[in-house]
């Protein structure tokens, strides 16, 4: 997806920006756009044809989401900065899904937390960000160029990348 700015600009960079096109099982499709704040958009979740027409100035593909993750272990072989880059965030990546796991085992799934009461929802929800901030913040702040290129080679040796394929 090419994105525009919150401005309105569109963006030059070639890179791909993912977003989710969640289909819910009454037929509403909403965008989930989890990175969108680097953008200027703060609001992460839009009805999929208001996202597309206020924020991207082109839908390149639609890939199915267990397939992002297959091209995404094949771009952390690239070289050079781009492949550190892809490394780093798939080990990020990675880092919040552990978290996430771990406060799902030691709390309720993520489907009884959307049926719970609204007071205890937003409790459950903020301590849910709590944990995945702070596992960021963690990761932010700790990792090295040197981590990043252990775990690279680590995972490349053992001809696996950051997720099971």
């Amino acid at each position: 997806m090419t994105r525009r700015f919150a401005n309105n600009a569109i963006d030059k960079n070639e890179d791909a920006h993912f977003v989710i096109k969640a289909v819910l099982k009454n037929g509403d499709i909403y965008a989930l756009d989890l990175t969108g704040a680097q953008y200027g958009h703060f609001d992460p979740v839009l009805p999929w044809q208001k996202y597309v027409e206020s924020r991207a100035s082109e839908v390149r593909t639609l890939v199915p989401l267990d397939q992002v993750r297959i091209r995404n272990n094949l771009r952390c072989e690239e070289s050079g900065r781009e492949g550190l880059v892809i490394s780093a965030n798939a080990f990020a990546t990675s880092q919040m899904e552990q978290a996430l796991g771990k406060w799902v085992s030691e709390n309720l799934p993520l489907e009884a937390m959307l049926n719970l009461p609204d007071d205890s929802f937003k409790q459950k929800r903020a301590e849910l960000l709590g944990v995945l901030k702070a596992t960021l913040q963690d990761f932010k702040t700790s990792l090295t160029l040197e981590d990043v290129l252990k775990a690279r080679l680590k995972f490349i040796e053992e001809g696996r990348f950051f997720y099971p394929l």
